[in-house]
């Protein structure tokens, strides 16, 4: 039997979990042998507020960089890249799967120096941006 209580914390890449519900529960390993188990805690996945996540790397950018992007559905994703001036410098979209993808992006090099704007459309969410192209 445990005798005393205990506070436990961790933290999880929920962003990496391809399904849509997670269990979890706690071993406690008692000295000279044996375990008790806590009992399975079930989280909604769909309930924690996750949402589509869009990280640019390396930044700042020289001539290529990647987008890593977090789909939380099957969708159509659409990104334009801007200038600091508001022009347009480059648009494309693609089809992804729920999970993690990387998108490979090239054609920065002679650009301009400067701060430069990513909008990227999932579904009905709108991210917004800012990486720097620096040499």
């Amino acid at each position: 039997q445990v005798s005393q209580v205990e506070n436990y914390n961790t933290s999880d890449a929920l962003q990496n979990f391809t399904s849509t519900i997670a269990y979890y529960r706690l071993v406690v390993n008692i000295e000279g042998g044996g375990a008790k188990y806590s009992p399975t805690i079930v989280i909604d996945l769909k309930q924690t507020g996750i949402k589509n996540k869009i990280t640019v790397a390396p930044n700042p950018v020289a001539d290529n960089m990647q987008l890593q992007v977090y789909s939380t559905a099957n969708q159509l994703v659409q990104f334009e890249i801007f200038d600091s001036k508001g022009n347009p410098v480059i648009a494309d979209s693609r089809q992804l799967e729920k999970g993690n993808t990387t998108i490979g992006v090239s054609g920065f090099e002679g650009r301009p120096v400067g701060i430069y704007i990513l909008k990227v459309r999932m579904n009905n969410e709108v991210i917004v941006q800012r990486f720097l192209v620096s040499w």
